[in-house]
């Protein structure tokens, strides 16, 4: 530890104690907590060494007092937790950033014990509170592997948002989403070296924001599945490093000011109008800075930057007191903190609230509750004290007293403006729709209770689609609950509006979009995040795991409500695939479950071979609390079935089904869509086929090894069953650990939901027919493609859960198919139950 020093210089202790025992110094003086006294930061820090290391998170105010205990990342596996370390010598790695709602910072980092290598260890994200506590149960898959993973950002703890360099391993892309506690993650940037090796990322807006300093470089903004360019920055190898998005101008919407750390040049400034982005210059004396963060105080914005990649390196905070739109006019520039030897600074971010952190410079009861900005650097004050504890205090009060909001002389009531934040500024639901999703509403006002604070729909864009009346909203306190009932097809613009009892309010957007009614509403829910749900299993405690044809994501869903997937899954990578593998069937036995592309060529006849993929999960634990991890892969299925039928006279057409420029959707094509085990057995499987309709029945091919396919075995085929099922082919195919069946038949031709659809049972004897057990609707948007799990089909009143592809479905009556959605909350397959018995 480093000695204490008098006057300006002080050494930390437990705040900034490393793995090598090192100590942080900083520079402190003896102003109140005003200004940047009032900025509450943390600061990750690290060995500088080639091997991973550990990471310690300082937290120091903006004018460098220790203000409370480090916070020590994990080293090794505990529970769910990981390991989380970084390169010690790489200052590409380690950005913070505060969540969208203010209680969480997150770092993305490697899964590796100090001392290991990092090049292939899995990649993780750590979420930190205010309290301390880290959660690192988060890992990315095979995302990022081989190069440097760099930033995350969160906006209430549940998702993350991760960029790096993902331009090497499969899946590419630089932009990964991922669930908390889940093991992989879904990729949603690629295909340009700009997309695919990414820096920091932000959420503002109701957005995404991410920069990159590669091929096209600049900052980039994801709406839904799409990712523009909205400020280009620099060019290949010197754009974006890091930045700050802030709200300065009350004339401009949302955020209008960004600083932009430029690879090996310095911090430039840009302003918006509300259409276009404006460079603002560079400000001087900023080359050499990695990291970056900033607040709003009053009409100035102050900024810290880590300055220096090296060890020693420090931390420095400059104001721009010059307009949004203004070239930046810096009058102050300091000293806040310098690493010890052998120490440097990686990340810096607002501080996580939420939860009273003990401080140096204010008093317990100075804190308050975080503003949940959709900003992760908004006009909002550190989270750990109030609104007013940024500014410059009140004339009436003492400056030791400003992280106290002022009160109105008249009232009593504090003057903040409340503020008001969303979980996902989008959301979906269905004319009279049971269990449709909810948003959640975080609400606040510095120095305020919560519960006095009132919340309401004040607007809509389009009563057609759903009225101010048609909106609901439950809850007290910081936590509400929105529901739409909606009475029209489209989509609407709902403005949410916070109003606290000084008569302040604030307001914020959520993009609704509303389906029509259907049959069996009831019994219908809506698997959201994907609309091309086509093979379903069974999880137990009242989950399921729905595959799509589109992507290659897992996704696992509560079976009785509507919603986003509690978790997914791309194992892409490890099954040697980059691009989708038409995941059309899965069967499950035991905790291993089989999942199987359709075997066929593309839509067009052109050959795929990525859609020959069957590969097998482990799965772990039930319900909530499945886990997903990926066992092997085979490519050869579809190879040994066309060489098994041309050794028995090509009875089935397989070979000129599946050749190139032949369409897999015609009555002679070639399809795979069910998979399910025979009576008894845990090898012997049925392949249930689309196409071909072999004389106006469909095809069931046993394959006799399939326990044996990803350990290298060729295929072995038992007797194929045809079978009648009134013209049409199989969709799906589930049974019971009682040997009972029930089949979904469709039409082989490539129609959404204008043909019939059908439900079978059988009993798995090849001799026996199936049994009609009624027709399924068609009327209403999808094709059946799914069945989640088998009940006893001898009980009375017996009832089994169907999903649909909707990909192809015209959800919203704008003419968009489900799949071309921009947002992944506007996409979803329909899930509903039928009595079988």
């Amino acid at each position: 530890m480093l000695p204490q020093h008098t006057g300006r210089r002080l050494a930390l202790a437990s705040a900034v104690a490393v793995a090598a025992g090192t100590a942080l110094a900083v520079t402190t003086t003896a102003e109140a907590a005003t200004g940047a006294g009032a900025d509450h930061l943390l600061l990750s820090q690290v060995e500088v060494t080639s091997a991973a290391t550990g990471i310690t998170l300082a937290r120091v105010t903006g004018t460098g007092a220790a203000d409370g205990a480090a916070i020590t990342l994990p080293t090794a596996l505990s529970g769910t937790n990981k390991p989380v370390t970084l390169e010690g010598d790489s200052a590409a790695v380690g950005a913070l950033a505060r969540s969208a709602d203010g209680r969480y910072v997150t770092l993305a980092g490697y899964s590796a014990v100090p001392g290991a290598a990092t090049a292939s260890a899995p990649r993780v994200v750590a979420r930190v509170d205010a309290a301390g506590t880290v959660d690192s149960s988060t890992t990315l898959g095979t995302s990022f592997t081989q190069e440097k993973v760099r930033g995350a950002i969160t906006g209430d703890g549940t998702r993350f948002w991760v960029t790096g360099h993902g331009a090497t391993a499969a899946p590419a892309g630089g932009l990964v989403s991922v669930a908390l506690g889940a093991s992989t993650g879904t990729v949603l940037a690629s295909g340009s070296d700009a997309l695919n090796n990414t820096r920091t990322v932000q959420l503002a807006d109701g957005a995404v924001w991410f920069g990159s300093e590669k091929g096209s470089a600049g900052l980039y903004r994801l709406a839904g599945s799409s990712a523009t360019r909205v400020v280009p920055i620099g060019a290949d190898g010197s754009g974006p490093v890091s930045f700050v998005l802030l709200d300065r101008d009350a004339a401009v919407t949302g955020s209008d000011t960004i600083y932009v750390l430029r690879e090996g040049d310095g911090v430039y400034k840009y302003s918006s109008d509300g259409s276009a982005w404006t460079s603002r210059g560079k400000i001087s004396s900023t080359s050499g800075w990695t990291g970056l963060t900033g607040v709003v105080d009053g009409t100035s914005a102050r900024l810290y930057g880590i300055n220096g990649d090296g060890a020693k390196n420090t931390l420095v905070q400059l104001t721009d007191t010059a307009k949004p739109a203004a070239t930046a006019s810096i009058s102050s520039r300091s000293t806040v903190a310098t690493a010890a030897s052998g120490v440097a600074f990686r990340g810096v971010a607002l501080a996580p609230g939420g939860v009273a952190t003990p401080s140096p410079s204010t008093s317990a009861s100075s804190s308050a509750t975080p503003s949940p900005s959709t900003s992760t650097s908004s006009a909002t004050p550190s989270p750990s004290t109030s609104a007013s504890s940024s500014a410059t205090p009140s004339p009436s009060t003492s400056a030791s007293s400003s992280a106290t909001p002022t009160p109105s002389a008249s009232t009593g009531q504090p003057t903040s403006t409340p503020t008001i934040g969303l979980s996902t500024a989008y959301l979906s639901g269905s004319v009279g729709g049971n269990g449709d999703p909810a948003a959640t509403v975080t609400v606040a006002q510095t120095g305020g209770d919560a519960n006095a604070l009132t919340v309401t729909a004040s607007a809509s864009s389009r009563t057609a689609v759903a009225t101010t009346a048609d909106v609901t909203v439950t809850g007290t306190g910081g936590t509400r609950q929105i529901a739409v009932a909606p009475r029209g097809r489209g989509y609407t613009d709902l403005t949410l509006k916070v109003t606290a009892p000084n008569g302040k309010s604030a307001t914020t957007t959520l993009h609704y979009a509303a389906s029509a009614a259907v049959q069996d509403a009831a019994g219908t829910r809506y698997l959201t995040g994907a609309s091309d749900s086509s093979a379903a299993i069974d999880a137990g405690d009242g989950y399921l795991i729905a595959a799509d044809d589109e992507t290659n994501v897992l996704r696992l869903y509560r079976r009785d409500a509507s919603g986003a997937p509690v978790r997914t899954w791309d194992f892409s990578g490890q099954a040697g695939v980059s691009i989708e593998m038409d995941l059309e069937a899965a069967a499950r036995t035991g905790d291993t479950v089989y999942w199987a592309g359709s075997q066929g060529n593309s839509k067009s006849g052109e050959l795929r071979p990525d859609r020959t993929a069957l590969f097998t999960t482990k799965v772990t634990g039930t319900g909530a609390n499945t886990q997903l991890t990926f066992g092997g892969v085979y490519h050869g299925l579809r190879a040994d079935l066309i060489a098994w039928d041309q050794a028995n006279g090509n009875r089935y057409g397989f070979a000129a089904g599946a050749a190139a420029g032949n369409i897999p959707k015609q009555i002679d094509g070639f399809n795979l869509e069910g998979l399910e085990f025979a009576p008894g057995s845990t090898g012997t499987a049925y392949l249930g086929f689309r196409a071909p309709l072999i004389g106006g029945r469909a095809l069931l091919v046993p394959v006799t090894n399939l326990d044996k396919l990803t350990s290298g075995a060729k295929a072995t085929f038992g007797t194929a069953i045809t079978m009648d099922l009134a013209g049409l082919s199989i969709r799906d195919i589930r049974a019971n650990a009682a040997g009972q069946y029930l089949i979904v038949a469709g039409s082989w031709a490539a129609d959404d939901n204008s043909d019939p659809y059908a439900l079978y049972s059988w009993d798995g004897v090849a001799a026996h027919a199936p049994v009609l057990v009624r027709s399924l609707p068609t009327a209403d948007p999808g094709g059946w493609e799914a069945i989640v799990a088998v009940p006893d089909l001898t009980v009375a009143g017996a009832r089994a859960q169907l999903v649909t592809d909707a990909g192809a479905a015209d959800l919203y009556g704008d003419g968009t198919e489900a799949k071309d959605l921009t947002h992944a909350e506007w996409k979803k397959s329909r899930a509903t139950w039928f009595t079988v018995n």
